[in-house]
């Protein structure tokens, strides 16, 4: 029996239970099931996505500010940072984390370094 999803995946079907005594005379098939290839396939792409993580290490309101801390992260740390601009401050942010685990995690690895503990955010 083919369901007429050539794709791998999933895909909706509906099952209907056909018995002999609603089917045409002289009809040998009792029971048989159906998948209505008319159903719609789920719809992924209104899946949420997943929330992405970051850590704002500091929000300033001259860039060259913003850059010094980006710096300074870079220098001790290691970490790369980026800069977003949003109204009048410019916003360093560390990021993204696949969970908050590892966010908090270098949250607390951030302030151990001696900077302000980075507020968690999400964009």
């Amino acid at each position: 029996m083919r369901l007429g999803i050539e794709q791998a995946g999933t895909g909706r079907v509906r099952v209907e239970a056909l018995s002999a005594e609603g089917s045409a005379p002289g009809s040998t098939v009792p029971t048989a099931v159906r998948a209505a290839v008319d159903s719609p396939p789920p719809n992924t792409a209104s899946a949420p996505a997943p929330e992405r993580l970051y850590l704002q290490a500091g929000a300033f309101q001259d860039r060259s500010s913003a850059e010094r801390l980006r710096q300074s992260l870079r220098e001790q740390l290691g970490l790369e940072s980026e800069i977003r601009e949003q109204q009048t401050l410019f916003r360093v942010w560390l990021g993204p984390y696949q969970d908050d685990q590892s966010r908090q995690q270098m949250r607390q690895q951030v302030a151990e370094a001696g900077f302000d503990r980075p507020m968690p955010v999400a964009p």
